[in-house]
């Protein structure tokens, strides 16, 4: 049980970290892209390491930003994207509001690829060490708990089990008990 949460979690930690990598790749050739359309622009003279070094602070700036939002918990939700959701009565509000939604549209779809470099590798780094500790007699105090759950087979209070407290968390944890904060019970899941 503890070995099987355990190979899931470090998968999913890998899956995480190849996934930011790919994003922060992605974020670095958009960036480098742009900045060398940029320097095109300017007069002739800027260093050769011009690109790499605006698109290098662009990804501090980006990991930056999504360690903070990983701090706050903060999940990306497409209601986050600015839409404008006014009236439109004439031809030209409509074909203004359409232009305006596409590029908000696309900007917030470009901050989320950019975030989810940062975001992920982090992310993988919590499954890591959401980890069970192997070795221990918790896998049998925890299929013993959850013997007793499944046998009661209803919603019961968490006070009775208080005093296996460590097996209980490991068994909320890995998916195999179900609590309601709310109403102080749990049961084994179906």
């Amino acid at each position: 049980m503890i070995r099987r949460f355990n190979r899931r979690q470090r998968i999913r930690a890998v899956g995480s970290i190849l996934i930011g990598i790919v994003a922060y790749l992605l974020a670095f050739a958009f960036f480098y892209f742009v900045a060398n359309r940029a320097a095109s622009m300017l007069p002739p003279g800027l260093p050769d390491w011009f690109e790499s070094a605006a698109s290098a602070s662009i990804l501090a700036i980006i990991t930056v930003s999504g360690w903070i939002r990983h701090r706050r918990n903060e999940a990306a939700d497409l209601s986050d994207a600015v839409m404008w959701k006014g009236d439109v009565d004439m031809p030209g509000a409509f074909v203004a509001q359409d232009r305006i939604n596409q590029v908000s549209a696309t900007a917030w779809m470009l901050s989320q690829l950019f975030l989810a470099g940062p975001q992920r590798i982090l992310q993988a780094f919590d499954l890591w060490r959401s980890c069970l500790p192997v070795g221990t007699d918790l896998e049998q105090r925890m299929l013993l708990l959850l013997r007793e759950l499944r046998s009661r087979n209803q919603w019961v209070p968490v006070e009775s089990f208080q005093q296996h407290g460590e097996a209980l968390a490991a068994l909320i944890r890995t998916g195999h008990v179900e609590f309601s904060s709310i109403k102080g019970r749990l049961r084994a899941s179906s």
